[in-house]
């Protein structure tokens, strides 16, 4: 289960039970914050990917799974008033 770190405001991962899912999520929102910015590319996610696979070229299902994850988090939220 996320745990909130009070200090910085984010989701870390303290309990191995977290599904793989929950996980990237974490990961997606940890970047989006590190990077503030409210629209994040697919270039600059799959950048920042890279650098973690540390010279794996091809993208393997987890670094295709984060992408998606982290895209999904950064979308921007619809406004409550405008919602039904």
């Amino acid at each position: 289960m996320p745990v909130v770190d009070r200090q910085l405001g984010r989701e870390r991962m303290l309990s191995t039970r977290a599904t793989p899912s929950e996980r990237y999520q974490a990961l997606a929102k940890r970047l989006a914050a590190r990077l503030r910015s409210p629209h994040l590319t697919g270039q600059a996610l799959r950048a920042h990917d890279r650098t973690r696979a540390r010279g794996q070229r091809r993208f393997t299902t987890a670094s295709k799974k984060f992408l998606k994850h982290a895209q999904e988090a950064i979308k921007p939220r619809p406004h409550r008033r405008r919602c039904g």
